[in-house]
């Protein structure tokens, strides 16, 4: 018998922030709802190589994705609260619209929230392996012996 669904176990403001973010914003791609959760001076790291700040820093990478990606289902694997500061992880599959592939990534997804908005967020997803999935990496098994993810195949190198 399973038990709690990790989501049941958090406290209620905390869980509907965290689960608004990846409904309402990536799975229904909700536009508003960006600006309901994310406070003007939020800063957002993890989604690109620049810290993005706010509502209108975040659009053109959430518009990006919105073109690019369909069908988009996210499954909250656990969900951590420490205070004012919640951790997500979960893992996304879509289909990418230009190589009609299915892909799947896992990540983590942190939020600090401050007078029920987000104000600070970090964001660590498997990114590499979907661009391969994607064919934006043309060869993602020589990436991956080039610049090895885990420490055994690093440890080859000695």
């Amino acid at each position: 018998m399973a038990g709690p669904h990790p989501f049941d176990l958090v406290p209620s403001k905390m869980r509907a922030l965290a689960w608004r973010w990846f409904e309402e914003v990536w799975m229904r791609g909700n536009e508003a709802a960006i600006h309901e959760i994310i406070a003007p001076h939020c800063r957002i790291y993890g989604v690109t190589t620049e810290v993005l700040v706010g509502p209108e820093g975040f659009l053109p990478f959430w518009r990006q994705g919105r073109v690019n990606y369909r069908d988009i289902e996210i499954e909250i694997d656990e969900c951590l609260v420490d205070g004012n500061r919640v951790a997500v992880f979960v893992t996304a599959r879509s289909l990418h619209l230009h190589s009609f592939n299915q892909v799947e990534m896992s990540g983590c997804a942190t939020f600090e929230v401050e007078g029920g908005q987000c104000i600070e967020s970090h964001h660590v997803f498997d990114y590499l392996s979907i661009l391969g999935r994607c064919g934006a990496v043309e060869d993602l098994d020589a990436h991956l012996a080039l610049f090895p993810l885990s420490g055994e195949a690093s440890n080859d190198l000695s």
